[in-house]
């Protein structure tokens, strides 16, 4: 197919440039497409994330290196709403930190995700009357089989 060596070539091309280059620049643009463009290449983000797979190890190391990015995400966090001096600053102020914290919890959900190490709080509503009611309900019919059985 036509598109597969335009797809070879592209991840070549990306090969020689380096993957320490390429994850370098992800770090300063934040966007595959800016990073695409700031090393003036001519191809689509699915080129790009097929490169990623294309090596036994590569998502891995740009997973490490995303959390890099979510570590600089809450650094400005706290420099923008450190450095707000009017009040009129603060909506847009408030945006970037919440947008940096989101982002953030995106890239490294271990650290700045919702939940910690992977554990989910789940919360779950028993009534008490319920339970102990559907609990002798089936007691009585336990208890009603068994009384059958024993007249046959």
């Amino acid at each position: 197919m036509p598109g597969q060596k335009i797809t070879r070539r592209a991840i070549a091309t990306l090969d020689k440039i380096g993957e320490r280059v390429i994850f370098d620049v992800y770090v300063q643009t934040r966007s595959v497409l800016r990073c695409i463009e700031a090393l003036d290449l001519t191809f689509s983000k699915d080129t790009f994330y097929r490169w990623l797979d294309a090596e036994e190890g590569r998502r891995e190391r740009w997973n490490k290196n995303m959390k890099t990015i979510s570590q600089d995400l809450v650094e400005e966090a706290l420099e923008i709403a450190h450095n707000v001096t009017d009040k009129d600053e603060v909506p847009a102020a408030r945006l970037k930190v919440e947008t940096n914290r989101w982002t953030a919890s995106k890239y490294d959900r271990s650290r700045f995700g919702d939940s910690k190490d992977g554990i989910v709080a789940v919360q779950v509503n028993v009534s008490p009357n319920e339970t102990f009611l559907g609990a002798l309900e089936e007691l009585e019919r336990i208890q009603d089989a068994e009384i059958v059985e024993e007249e046959e």
